[in-house]
């Protein structure tokens, strides 16, 4: 039993296509397709299955699995041609985890937290500290290349989500630094059909206020406001 268990967290598992071995970890009875990453049992391994569960090898991967190879990924010198996305794919796969509570999710989330297991713009790997996450594109739109190395690009799922997950890990969204203002002052015109039309639903706002001062307030607010148009906009972040 001491010899077996010594081939705890250790490559013991011949791989050969990339002739090298593997770890527990790195193969799966039913893998999913992370290139040359993650491996199928083979079916040799599979009449050895009670070994090889010992050792570490599972039916799929969880959230640490995830976060372990978005630490792979940022760490490869040569990475998998399609690097970016397969760590886009972790990301979603760790925040799915952590919507549904699953176990492991705050393990993975603080491997992440205090290891280099982010990729910037420019497929470099970040500690999560040193970048932002872009919540808002048209705020990063603006500077081109210029922040490549300060931002990332998260997943496209739900945002609410992807909130929760980067401040887990210690990621700040970039509208808590970015905003938009105008750039100069816009040549305004009063349009008065607007502004007719908006008094003419004067009584249904007034209807949504909460109580008689709040009423109040916003009827004195609403005497003395015009709808103005402009042709065009300039806006600087």
């Amino acid at each position: 039993l001491d010899d077996i268990e010594a081939l705890l967290d250790e490559p013991y598992i011949f791989d050969p296509v990339s002739e090298g071995y593997l770890k527990a970890t790195e193969v799966f009875w039913s893998a999913p397709q992370m290139g040359r990453y993650w491996k199928t049992a083979s079916l040799d391994m599979r009449r050895q299955a009670k070994l090889h569960e010992f050792l570490g090898v599972r039916s799929g991967p969880g959230a640490k699995d995830y976060a372990r190879l978005m630490v792979e990924i940022c760490g490869d010198s040569e990475p998998d041609f399609n690097y970016r996305d397969l760590h886009l794919h972790c990301v979603a796969e760790i925040c799915r985890a952590l919507a549904a509570e699953e176990d492991g999710v705050s393990e993975a989330l603080e491997l992440l937290a205090h290891q280099i297991s982010l990729l910037d713009r420019r497929g470099a790997g970040v500690f999560p500290t040193d970048v932002l996450w872009i919540d808002r594109r048209h705020l990063a739109e603006p500077f081109g290349a210029d922040l490549d190395k300060l931002l990332v690009e998260p997943p496209q799922i739900d945002r609410a989500i992807l909130s929760r997950f980067y401040k887990r890990i210690g990621v700040r969204p970039l509208s808590s630094l970015a905003v938009q203002k105008l750039a100069v002052e816009p040549d305004r015109f009063v349009d008065s059909s607007a502004t007719d039309l908006l008094r003419g639903r004067y009584d249904l706002l007034l209807w949504l206020a909460p109580n008689e001062i709040a009423r109040s307030a916003l009827r004195s607010t609403l005497g003395d406001l015009s709808v103005a148009l402009s042709r065009e906009l300039f806006v600087q972040v």
